[in-house]
């Protein structure tokens, strides 16, 4: 009995045993558990997941971890569309905007957008600036960083799960105590099968590497022997597994396959691999390493080898580049020199998408003196999307925190996310974000599950804003911190001297404190302007008193001053005394708002260290006390020079013999000369003096009288110089000096005196001249009173000649201004009536390399145009010779590809090269087109020879050289009615069915029809077919039709037109392919797919109608290229009045009909073709004039006797 009963008690102490084991090894399971989970990293933007679109490209309020800047976001949609139609070349986008307002966000989202796979390289623009790599490396590093390479390659390899890893020994041949390593088993299963593979014993190290065990999915290359663990196989993930594994399916069908790997690379990884020692880790390696500095540049030579290798895998098809995002905070931070690299950039063939960021408005350019919006030179600006991002509001504050507390996982109450908010209106957005993980400590501190307002106090007491601490030491300058501090002066009353009257130190202290928390409330009192406003210019000078930005004295007896989104002068006025001494000088500070830059730098000024000296320094040297105002007011930038500096400036004139009259006269007239320094002065004066071999008293008699001369440069009288001798015509200044001298009587030393007379036309020196003797004060004698001067009789408008001048209103000037003019088009339109000249000789065309030059030869001296047909309005493609009285030979230049000249590639037979042409009339009226006018079709064909030259590196053999004369064949591009074998028409009407056909003569070729656009004949184009032949805009021209032959193609549409001009141009690329070497299976017919945002609507401000190609690896071969030309005109058929009606059909059929009878028409076969005989027409148009000679001579002697009755 006792012995069961020690059996059964020995059994319960077991149980027991058992019992308190499992639960222990339960709850140490649960506690290694519980600390092997990691915790995720957030960063500043793992909310962001993408830009947050309707399917319409709108933003929305709140969308993918944004909340506003709708517009900003809005934009970035349309710059991803851009992107991906493959439209972002030459550009670059700018994200202009306060701190704090998502611009990273936005540049992030753009990436996002993109795709995942798509490269995002973010940087600050202060990193170029290091002392081991030159700014350019480290610029091309990030570009490189950010343009992927994607590589597709089909590989023979072995793939499935692990099930077996024995490694086979054997004895060593060498010793009997040893083995070694002869092969590695390794059995692989797959859905099909399974099997086993012998390796080589090398694999062994690499399966312990990877550490590769039974169950892990991998594959083998058969070529290479690499081996690559690709996961975890899914049938051993259980529900226990918390490791951050990856499991993978197991592999279906054979073990031994072949499949397509895809790898995404970027430039800058290919750089650094194959910038690394290819050699063995040796001891002379290893020192090598040790040596090598920590940065090092990537030599040119090795980039130019990764890209021949980059290219050598495009062109076999098995890789392809992916352009990524070079997103480049701080923008203003950059140099011109590196501006200008990021603008070859920009402008290369293949370049990533550049955003750049600044908070910056008018800056100066790093490194230079120019200033400029932003902070970045004008040409690199003209290519920039420039997106503007705008201030959080209160309540998009408050989602933002929402946002970042539930991305944090901090659990906050809605007061203390109420707090939070109105802590980022009133300091910034980033500073109430910063107190989220703060305030959550504190509140785990206190035992609290949630954060409360109190935990958000506690933690703004502890860390405060940017703009609390700049106002708190703002006053720190002459002594330091700790001197100025009240532990100092609380340790110099306690411990040196004691006798001290502590309650006067605690006085003191007691208002700094108040006056701190007065401060404290000026700051907080400002709705986030301080942030929202862009500093307008970066002072790179130390920080002393005037240097700093101006502030509104704090005083607690009025209330603080608000500031307001503005560059006005208006909030400082009231508070500041410099701006009202300005305003008492005169100085109009309305004017100054609308300079760049002024407004900033003014406001720091001090007015007795650094107006004052100014002032009286301009008194000193001419400038009037009373014209103080005015100068200040045209040149505010003086102040930012240095008086010094401006003293040497005045003592250099006086050096060169400049009396004090003519330097005070120099700095009046031309307010930027004092800005200008000794060199650039000294500099243009002596070009001046010898580009025009003048002497001491003749450069100082000139720069007196045109001071501006100098400050305008001397490219600006170069080309004034380039005008006079090569384009001006001498006619004119000849004309108005006959009339002024010998009509009005000025005397040779009176016109050089105000040479700018001779730039006047002469019908206004008429008019005035007219009008003045009509009112009989034409007194142009210097010795007698009441004396004209050339200047005041012709310089001005009309209103201050007769208020200066005439002592008349500008009314009775313009009536007579106004009968002169109409006698003078009379007589012009009699003598214009009979245009006895006409052209002698052919023209001359002359074709350079840039240019096409026409010149033409009269019988007498040409007063008529010319023109390029369809643009006479147009000042580049025109040229008036009205003035002229002697010139007979005449010449007009356009330059290549201006003014619609049209361009055609020539292929076959003995000459290919390209062909310009262009139409030119020649017109003997200033006005009207008469019988003697003529157009000419300009023709200039530049030649290629293309030679075929086989090198061989083996031996010196003579080289070869191979012409290629294969005949291409002859391809039309005609537009027809109707069908698309219906008759070619020139003229249709809008609404009209027309078929646009392409069509070859070679049956073993096929076309492709590409890169189309149309053109009004004036330079507007608009873009039908890309590159490969999808259409841009299916609803103006849908995509392309070919036949089965490939030799014909055509499209259907309807008629339309631009909406002031009938003219219609088209021009397409037409490039052939040979059949028979299946050149044409990858190119035609192009395969053309539409997004699904293609369906949005089509009147929508963003057309989203627009072709996706798929990717096809085409390389287009530009020498079986050419381009074919049509034109149409479109008449209107819109119904003007109901009189009238539509353009008739039958005049459009008879035109068409006889299209080809009028290009073969002569000029005489039209002279009974007339409505009127030309004796009729003669005397029609003698009684018209006739009337109007009687009307107008009623009119001005009705008008003369008014004006004498008004005079008396």
């Amino acid at each position: 009995m006792d012995t069961f009963v020690y059996r059964v008690l020995d059994c319960s102490v077991i149980l027991v045993e058992i019992v308190l084991n499992m639960l222990f090894c339960a709850i140490m399971t649960v506690d290694i558990l519980t600390t092997n989970v990691r915790t995720q990293r957030v960063a500043a933007h793992s909310h962001v997941k993408g830009l947050g679109l309707e399917t319409d490209g709108r933003a929305k309020q709140i969308g993918s971890g944004f909340v506003g800047q709708v517009e900003a976001r809005t934009a970035a949609g349309i710059i991803v569309d851009l992107v991906k139609m493959k439209r972002m070349a030459g550009r670059a986008v700018l994200l202009a905007g306060p701190p704090g307002t998502g611009k990273t966000a936005i540049a992030l989202a753009i990436a996002r957008e993109l795709g995942s796979k798509v490269p995002f390289a973010p940087m600050v623009a202060s990193e170029v600036y290091s002392m081991e790599v030159k700014k350019t490396e480290v610029l091309m590093e990030n570009i490189r960083r950010c343009i992927g390479l994607r590589v597709r390659e089909v590989k023979d390899i072995y793939e499935g799960e692990v099930t077996e890893i024995t490694p086979v020994e054997s004895d060593h041949g060498m010793s009997s105590y040893e083995t070694r390593l002869t092969n590695l088993t390794v059995g692989l299963r797959t859905t099909k099968g399974c099997t086993q593979l012998k390796l080589d014993p090398t694999l062994y190290d690499v399966f312990l590497q990877q550490r590769i065990e039974v169950g892990d999915v991998i594959y083998i290359e058969t070529n290479s022997g690499a081996v690559k663990r690709v996961g975890r196989c899914d049938v051993y993930a259980t529900e226990t597994d918390l490791e951050a594994e990856e499991f993978v399916p197991l592999p279906k069908g054979e073990i031994r396959k072949q499949k397509e790997f895809v790898q995404d690379v970027t430039l800058h990884d290919l750089d650094t691999a194959n910038a690394k020692p290819s050699g063995g880790q040796d001891v002379l390696t290893l020192m090598a390493q040790l040596i090598k500095p920590k940065k090092t540049e990537i030599t040119e030579n090795l980039r130019k080898e990764v890209n021949a290798s980059v290219n050598r895998y495009i062109e076999q098809g098995i890789a392809e580049l992916v352009p990524g995002v070079l997103f480049i905070d701080e923008a203003h931070m950059l140099d011109m020199e590196c501006f200008t690299y990021l603008h070859r950039v920009i402008e290369s063939s293949f370049s990533p998408i550049v955003i750049l960021a600044t908070n910056r408005g008018f800056s100066k350019i790093r490194g230079t003196e120019i200033v400029s919006a932003h902070g970045i030179p004008q040409d690199l600006l003209e290519r920039l999307l420039i997106v503007k991002t705008l201030p959080y509001g209160l309540q998009e504050i408050l989602e933002i925190v929402k946002i970042r507390a539930k991305a944090e996982n901090v659990n906050i109450t809605g007061e203390a996310l109420q707090s939070l908010a109105e802590i980022g209106y009133r300091a910034s957005l980033r500073y109430a974000l910063q107190l989220l993980t703060p305030s959550r400590i504190l509140s785990e501190l206190n035992g609290k599950k949630e954060v409360s307002i109190g935990d958000v106090h506690d933690s703004q007491k502890l860390f405060i804003d940017a703009k609390t601490s700049a106002a708190e030491y703002s006053g720190f300058t002459s002594e330091s911190m700790w001197q100025q501090s009240f532990l100092f002066r609380l340790f110099n009353c306690v411990v040196i001297r004691p006798r001290c009257c502590c309650s006067s130190f605690v006085k003191r202290s007691e208002e700094q404190l108040r006056e701190i928390e007065n401060r404290l409330f000026m700051v907080n009192s400002v709705e986030s302007a301080w942030e929202s406003d862009f500093p307008t210019a970066e002072i790179e000078k130390e920080d002393f008193e005037t240097n700093r930005q101006f502030l509104p004295a704090y005083n607690s007896k009025y209330k603080p001053a608000r500031y307001f989104r503005s560059y006005t002068l208006a909030p400082f006025v009231n508070d500041s005394e410099l701006l009202r001494n300005f305003v008492e000088i005169g100085v109009d500070l309305s004017k100054l708002e609308s300079r760049s830059n002024a407004v900033d730098f003014l406001v720091k000024l001090d007015w007795k260290k650094d107006v004052q000296p100014m002032l009286r320094f301009l008194v000193l040297n001419g400038i009037p006390l009373e014209e103080i105002g005015q100068y200040l007011t045209r040149n505010p930038w003086i102040f930012q020079q240095n008086l010094q500096h401006l003293t040497e400036r005045i003592g250099y004139l006086k050096s060169k013999a400049f009396t004090v009259d003519a330097i005070a006269h120099i700095i009046n007239k031309a307010r930027y000369w004092l800005n200008f320094d000794i060199q650039t002065i000294d500099s243009r004066l002596g070009w001046l003096q010898n580009n025009f071999k003048l002497t001491g008293d003749e450069v100082r008699d000139v720069v007196t009288k045109e001071p501006k001369l100098i400050t305008f440069g001397t490219g600006y009288v170069q080309r004034l110089q380039f005008t006079f001798k090569e384009e001006m015509d001498k006619s004119v200044l000849m004309k108005s000096f006959d009339y002024l001298h010998n009509v009005v009587g000025f005397s040779h030393e009176t016109i050089l005196n105000w040479p700018r007379c001779l730039r006047e036309s002469s019908y206004k020196a008429r008019a005035r001249h007219q009008f003045l003797k009509r009112l009989k004060r034409d007194q142009f004698d210097p010795q007698r009173p009441n004396y004209v001067t050339v200047e005041a009789m012709l310089s001005g408008d009309d209103g201050e000649f007769c208020a200066r001048v005439a002592k008349c209103p500008e009314a009775v000037l313009s009536t007579a201004s106004l009968i002169l003019h109409l006698l003078l088009s009379v007589t012009l339109t009699l003598a214009g009536s009979d245009v006895n000249n006409y052209l002698v000789g052919a023209p001359v065309v002359d074709c350079q390399d840039t240019s096409i030059s026409i010149t033409f030869s009269t019988a007498k001296p040409f007063t008529g145009r010319v023109y390029v047909k369809g643009l006479q309005e147009d000042d580049r493609c025109s040229r008036s010779y009205a003035g002229n009285s002697e010139q007979r030979k005449f010449t007009i230049m356009v330059n290549q590809g201006d003014c619609s000249m049209q361009r055609q590639r020539v292929s076959g037979g003995s000459l290919e090269g390209m062909m310009f042409s262009m139409v030119i009339v020649v017109s003997f009226h200033g006005t009207f087109e008469t019988m003697n006018d003529k157009a000419f079709r300009s023709v200039c064909f530049f030649r290629n020879i293309k030679r075929v030259t086989n090198f061989l590196d083996v031996s010196m053999l003579p080289t070869t050289e191979l012409m290629d004369t294969g005949k291409m064949p002859e391809c039309s591009y005609t537009i027809r009615k109707d069908s698309p074998t219906g008759p070619v028409i020139r003229y249709a009407e809008v609404g009209d069915r027309l078929f646009h056909v392409w069509e070859c003569e070679d049956d073993g070729q096929g076309l492709l029809v590409h890169s189309c656009w149309v053109s009004d004949g004036r330079g507007s184009r608009f873009e039908l077919l890309d590159i490969d032949g999808c259409a841009i805009d299916p609803v103006i021209q849908p995509d392309i039709r070919y036949e089965k032959s490939l030799t014909r193609a055509y499209v259907e549409t309807w008629a339309y037109k631009y909406s002031d001009t009938s003219v219609l141009d088209y021009q397409c690329i037409v490039e052939l392919c040979k059949k028979s070497q299946g050149e044409c299976e990858a190119m035609t017919p192009p395969r053309c797919v539409r997004s699904k945002r293609a369906s949005a609507n089509v009147g929508n401000k963003q057309l989203r109608l627009h072709a996706n190609r798929l990717r096809r690896h085409v390389v287009h071969n530009p020498d079986r290229q050419f381009d074919l030309l049509a034109d149409v005109r479109v008449m209107d058929s819109l119904v003007v009045d109901q009189e009238f009606g539509n353009v008739p059909k039958t005049m459009i059929d008879k035109l068409n009909s006889v299209n080809s009878a009028v290009r073969t028409t002569t000029a005489s076969d039209l002279g009974d073709r007339l409505c009127l005989s030309a004796p009729a027409v003669g005397f029609v148009l003698t009684l018209i004039v006739a009337l109007f000679i009687a009307a107008s001579t009623t009119s001005l002697l009705l008008f003369t006797r008014r004006i004498d009755a008004d005079l008396k």
